[in-house]
């Protein structure tokens, strides 16, 4: 039952193709250890080889409460849902994610990257424009919606938009950037 051995046990099985072996070894290590990471990550690891999407979706929401103070979790479970083409979900747990840290604007791009990709450039300016007069940290989406106007030949709009954010910022490094 120690942690590292069952690793060397398990990984060896899964490399023979004993995939029940293998998550029969995480699953009995993780009942003595269930906090150890590297099980958890073994546990995935072997549920990815076996192939059954939803063990691996469990495994991966089970990490997710298991570390709640890791994000890459919740990242990885969003970039499964993209792979396996379910996309309102992925957003789903976007906008918790920007839910819970609501100062947090990079997981706000992350959805507008997102939506881009599956709804389109009209649905993410739409969304572009939602989080810019809505969010704690609006700069950064002014700054990808002037971008977006400017690419759809709206130019004005975006020179606009720039002057507007330059002048609330002032000379700050922002507002100059603006």
């Amino acid at each position: 039952n120690h942690p590292g051995a069952t690793m060397v046990v398990a990984s060896g099985q899964l490399r023979s193709g004993d995939i029940d072996g293998a998550l029969a070894s995480a699953d009995a290590a993780l009942a003595e250890s269930p906090k150890d990471l590297g099980l958890h990550l073994l546990k995935l690891a072997v549920l990815e080889k076996g192939g059954d999407v939803a063990k691996q979706e469990a495994g991966i929401r089970e990490m997710m409460a298991m570390f709640p103070d890791r994000p890459e979790f919740r990242a990885g479970l969003i970039e499964f849902l993209i792979s396996k083409n379910r996309s309102e979900e992925a957003l789903t747990e976007l906008r918790a994610i920007m839910a819970a840290q609501p100062d947090n604007s990079d997981a706000g791009m992350d959805l507008v990257r997102l939506i881009f990709r599956t709804k389109g450039q009209d649905a993410a300016r739409e969304e572009l424009v939602k989080l810019a007069s809505s969010h704690n940290k609006p700069f950064k989406f002014q700054m990808a919606l002037a971008d977006v106007e400017f690419a759809a030949g709206r130019t004005k709009e975006a020179e606009d938009l720039l002057r507007s954010v330059s002048k609330s910022l002032g000379i700050s490094d922002d507002g100059i950037a603006a």
